[in-house]
């Protein structure tokens, strides 16, 4: 018996003596259920080859009719599990579990999740330069090598300085 079916047996009987009637014995034997059909979804998902997404894919809703809710955030998942629902139906009935029906889920995204395209930095609008500040770039544009990447660098600069102080506030 491995550890984390001991500790599962031990607070059953925990349970079972000491919280007869409370309704956090019905939390705590859900709990305990809800681990064995991850455990088994994890064992499903090695003998079917997909060990690689068990950290992507969990148990959701569960029903006494037989029906389970799996989830994940990716769905090229769900896209590669379709093809495995019978044998992952097949994995489950013979770890015991009556499952007749298996869904597959796509969470949608959460706000607390960081957005990729949200990480993006907001360009500000450009300042545009005094007089002397555009003259003294000119002069520095004069100096600078035209193959170097700091001429290009100046030239951008004194053109969008143009369009900008040409821009209407």
């Amino acid at each position: 018996m491995t550890n984390n079916q001991q500790g599962s047996r031990e607070i059953s009987e925990l349970l079972s003596k000491n919280l007869k009637d409370s309704p956090l014995k019905e939390v705590f034997m859900n709990f305990e259920l809800r681990q064995k059909y991850q455990i088994a979804l994890q064992q499903a998902l090695d003998l079917t080859g997909f060990s690689h997404f068990s950290n992507d894919i969990f148990i959701g809703e569960m029903n006494d009719k037989g029906m389970i809710r799996l989830f994940t955030r990716h769905a090229s998942i769900i896209s590669r599990l379709k093809n495995k629902l019978p044998s992952l139906l097949h994995c489950f009935r013979e770890s015991g579990f009556p499952v007749m029906e298996i869904q597959l889920k796509v969470l949608p995204k959460s706000s607390l999740e960081p957005d990729m395209s949200s990480q993006q930095e907001t360009k500000s609008d450009p300042i545009s330069l005094t007089a002397s500040q555009f003259h003294s770039w000119e002069k520095l544009l004069k100096t600078t090598d035209p193959q170097s990447p700091t001429y290009q660098a100046i030239e951008l600069l004194l053109l969008n300085a143009k369009k900008v102080s040409k821009r209407p506030s």
